[in-house]
């Protein structure tokens, strides 16, 4: 029975422990990221970007690029590692900060042949390819030097 006690008592420590570093972790994050001018643009403390979240809706390639191309002021697609910059692994719903607001879990980041296109991945923290008509739980994102 005492061992068994000790074992809990480990257990609940190494628990807490956990507790702190993830609520830490994220509030840190919250500072990091910070909404601008109408709640729409996202400025990233750490790199001085701003970001864009398009739809929050299944959205092929072309879709995305048509969003990113309507912004103009600068906007582009995001490249994989500036994706990577803001994953953040235990953090959110999806591994994000939650001021991205997004439920899909792919991001497109930009083309690799005239079929197929990269995207990264929010479950996994890296990149892939996929057909670019099919946007199944792809998002778009826009990312632009700070102002």
């Amino acid at each position: 029975l005492l061992a068994e006690i000790a074992r809990l008592k480990a257990e609940v420590a190494h628990l807490k422990a956990e507790n702190d570093r993830l609520q830490s972790k994220l509030v840190s994050s919250l500072s990091r990221f910070t909404m601008r001018d109408n709640g729409s643009i996202i400025f990233d403390a750490k790199t001085g970007k701003e970001w864009l979240v398009g739809p929050d809706k299944d959205t092929n390639f072309a879709e995305a690029e048509a969003f990113i191309a309507s912004l103009g002021d600068g906007w582009r697609s995001p490249e994989s590692g500036e994706l990577r910059e803001i994953y953040q692994p235990g953090v959110g719903t999806h591994n994000l900060d939650p001021v991205f607001e997004m439920m899909g879990w792919w991001v497109w980041v930009e083309p690799r042949d005239a079929s197929s296109a990269f995207g990264f991945s929010f479950s996994l923290g890296f990149e892939g390819w996929g057909d670019r008509d099919n946007g199944d739980d792809t998002r778009v994102f826009a990312v632009r030097s700070g102002r």
